[in-house]
């Protein structure tokens, strides 16, 4: 169905389930081109209702996988940059939908990176990953991994059994990164298959086939005026029409960004105070209109 509403053809590289990198980034760009509204929503563009809702949700379900994709892509592949811009535009979204916690925190991390020293703000972003078994595309988050010490932990005091004190506990709590290293390199060198974090999961090669060939009969990608859901038969295509893109919404935001900036680096240019972590009001709106 894509390859046809895209027109690719032979002469485009496709050639049985080869399809080499440079295809593959081509057609990603189509399909972000030609069905979601990133492009137009991110740069504030008015975007056109088509008078199709269907095709409108179609879109903007393409919008928030392409996103949810890219960033797990980006953790995957180590590319810090790409994640800090991903997390501004996430900023944008949770604000949308008003949820304040989560883009406040999207919002003190640009802070951290505009008033951070160099070499904090370079480990702010390219230290957010980590690889434990080498590779091109296999790094993992921090915090996961962090999870993944913290069941060997789990372990380690389970083993104890009644042995277990506050003192043996302390001991494992420090000692579990050295275990975690020895038994990985234990498990190396004895061809030991180390045990699988990830779930096990079915096939859904089935399941997808017959999604597709539901969405190819209804034909969602396709504009067909007057068509609705029933469930939310006047859905919006643009994923950020709640969010306020006035000029005095955008001001207010440069300039608080501007006097957080001057506020936090200090005049000798030292380090610069950590207060902004807890100092901005819960009830903070990053898009207020000014008074």
């Amino acid at each position: 169905m894509i390859c046809n509403l895209l027109k690719l053809g032979p002469d485009d590289g496709i050639m049985g389930k080869e399809v080499n990198q440079a295809l593959l980034s081509g057609v990603a760009q189509k399909v972000v081109k030609e069905f979601t509204v990133i492009p137009e929503a991110l740069l504030g563009e008015p975007v056109v209702d088509s008078g199709d809702h269907v095709y409108g949700y179609a879109r903007v379900l393409c919008h928030f996988a392409s996103l949810v994709l890219l960033f797990v892509d980006a953790w995957k592949e180590g590319d810090g940059e790409r994640v800090v811009r991903l997390w501004k535009v996430m900023m944008l979204h949770f604000h949308s939908e008003r949820k304040t916690k989560y883009a406040l925190d999207a919002l003190r991390l640009q802070f951290q990176l505009a008033t951070l020293q160099p070499y904090l703000t370079h480990q702010l972003t390219w230290g957010r990953f980590i690889n434990t078994h080498g590779g091109q595309g296999r790094n993992l988050p921090c915090d996961l991994h962090n999870e993944h010490i913290n069941k060997l932990f789990k372990d380690i005091i389970s083993n104890m059994g009644a042995n277990f004190t506050k003192a043996a506990s302390t001991w494992a709590a420090r000692s579990v990164s050295s275990l975690h290293r020895i038994s990985m390199a234990f498990d190396k060198q004895t061809d030991i298959h180390p045990e699988a974090t990830a779930h096990s999961t079915k096939s859904d090669e089935k399941d997808v086939k017959t999604v597709v060939d539901v969405l190819q009969k209804a034909e969602v990608l396709k504009v067909i005026v007057n068509r609705s859901h029933r469930m939310f038969p006047k859905f919006s295509p643009d994923p950020l029409h709640k969010l306020n893109r006035s000029n005095g919404s955008r001001g207010r935001l440069k300039n608080t960004q501007r006097v957080k900036q001057q506020q936090l680096m200090t005049e000798d240019n030292a380090e610069p105070s950590y207060a902004y972590m807890s100092a901005i009001p819960q009830d903070f709106d990053i898009f207020e209109d000014e008074p």
